[in-house]
C-alpha cells in the first residue's frame, strides 16, 4: 500500500487509510511497515514492568516470539473503544457525562480516521492513534489537531499511579503528539467498571526529547541484532554477539527481571545454557555480594538487584545456568540460573 500526503497541524505526514482491512490484514501491514509502535514506546523508555526492552529487541530480532495475545483489559478496550470515546465528548467524569449526555450537550468532539501514520521526522515510528480531536474548549486554540488516546485499566493497576494513568500510556499519547505535530491530547480511560476517567496533557518536549533518544538507540540496536541473526554461524555465537549488543547500549536495560527470566528458560535458549563452569573470582564476588543483599532483603533490596543482574549477564554471557561449587564463609555454596536466580548454602 502506497501513503498518500496529508497536512496535520501544518506539518505534512504519510497517511495510510486502513479503514477497509480486517483485524487481521490491519495486524499483518503493521507488522510489514516494521516500525516502533506507540504501545512499545513506554517498554523501550523503560515504564512497562510486566515487559523490559531486552525482550522487545529479541522479539524485533526474531530470536523470541512475542506470546502476548491480549487480555480481558485489551479485549474490553477493543469492544469499549467507541464508547469510551463518547464518553469523553460530554466530560471527564462519570457525572458531568451524564449530566451533559441527558443535556445533550456534547463539549467536545473528536473522530478516529482510522489512519496508520509516519512522520517523515520520525520514520522509525507508527502511530495508530485512538481518535483526533476537532474541537476541546480547554486547548483546541493550540493546534488544529489533539490526540485521543483510549485505554481500559483495571482497578488495581489505576491505584498504583499519581492520578490513575500509568506513565507508559502518556508516552504513548506524547508519541503520537509527536508523530502530527499536536500541542495537546488526553488520555481516556474506563477505570474497573464504573470510573471514568479524563486527563488532559499538554505537548512535554522533554519526553519527547527522551521517547526520540531512546526510540532511535533501540532501532540502531535492532538493526545491529538483526545483522547478527543472519550470519551464518551457531545460535551460541550469535547469543555471544548479541550480549555486546546488549552492553553497548543503555536502552536495553533490564526492568521487568522475571519474565527475562522466563525468556532465558524458553527451550532454545536452555539448550544454550546447560554447561556447568568453573567459579572464578568475578562470579564468586557477584554471588557473594548477591547472597549477603539477599539475607537482607528489605535493606539491601536494590543491591540485591544490582548484583543479582550483574550475575545473571555474567552466567548468560558464559552460557552457562550453574557454577560449580565454591566456598564462602566456611561453606560450599553453587549459583544456578534457570527460571531464577540463587545462590544457596550446597546442603540447602
Amino acid at each position: 500500500m502506497k501513503p498518500k500526503k496529508e497536512l496535520l497541524n501544518n506539518k505534512e505526514v504519510d497517511i495510510y487509510d486502513v479503514s477497509k482491512m480486517t483485524v487481521d490484514e490491519w495486524r499483518g501491514f503493521r507488522s510489514s511497515l516494521d516500525r516502533i509502535g506507540g504501545s512499545e514506546v513506554g517498554t523501550i523508555c523503560g515504564l512497562n514492568q510486566y515487559k523490559d526492552p531486552l525482550i522487545l529487541f529479541y522479539e524485533k530480532i526474531g530470536l523470541k516470539q512475542d506470546n502476548f495475545a491480549g487480555n480481558i483489559y485489551t479485549t474490553l478496550g477493543s469492544f469499549l473503544e467507541e464508547s469510551i470515546r463518547q464518553m469523553w465528548k460530554y466530560g471527564n467524569t462519570l457525572d458531568e457525562i451524564t449530566m451533559n449526555y441527558n443535556q445533550v450537550n456534547p463539549i467536545r468532539e473528536a473522530n478516529d480516521p482510522l489512519w496508520t501514520i509516519v512522520n517523515p521526522d520520525y520514520p522509525w515510528f507508527a502511530a495508530n492513534t485512538d481518535g483526533f480531536i476537532t474541537k476541546d474548549p480547554d486547548y483546541d486554540y493550540i493546534s488544529q489537531y489533539g490526540i485521543l488516546e483510549i485505554k481500559k485499566i483495571s482497578k488495581k493497576a489505576s491505584e498504583q499511579y499519581l492520578g490513575g494513568i500509568p506513565p507508559q500510556y502518556i508516552y504513548q499519547l506524547q508519541s503520537y503528539m509527536m508523530s502530527i505535530n499536536a500541542g495537546y491530547g488526553y488520555i481516556a480511560a474506563l477505570v474497573g467498571e464504573n470510573h471514568f476517567i479524563s486527563v488532559g496533557y499538554l505537548y512535554d518536549q522533554e519526553i519527547v526529547d527522551e521517547i526520540v533518544t531512546k526510540c532511535t538507540q533501540f532501532r540502531e540496536a535492532v538493526e545491529l541484532g538483526r545483522d547478527i541473526m543472519k550470519k551464518n554461524i551457531s545460535l551460541d555465537n550469535k547469543m555471544k554477539e548479541l550480549v555486546i549488543i546488549e552492553d553497548s547500549f543503555d536502552v536495553l536495560q533490564i526492568s521487568a527481571y522475571d519474565k527475562l527470566g522466563e525468556f532465558y528458560a524458553e527451550p532454545q535458549m536452555e539448550e544454550l545454557r546447560t554447561q556447568k563452569i568453573a567459579s572464578d573470582d568475578t562470579i564468586e564476588e557477584l554471588a557473594k555480594n548477591y547472597h549477603d543483599a539477599s539475607t537482607q532483603e528489605s535493606k539491601y533490596k536494590a543491591e540485591k538487584t544490582k548484583y543479582g543482574t550483574l550475575l545473571k549477564k555474567t552466567l548468560t554471557e558464559g552460557s552457562a545456568n550453574e557454577v560449580d561449587t565454591w566456598i564462602y564463609d566456611g561453606s560450599a555454596y553453587n549459583v544456578k540460573y534457570k527460571k531464577r536466580l540463587s545462590v544457596n548454602k550446597k546442603d540447602e
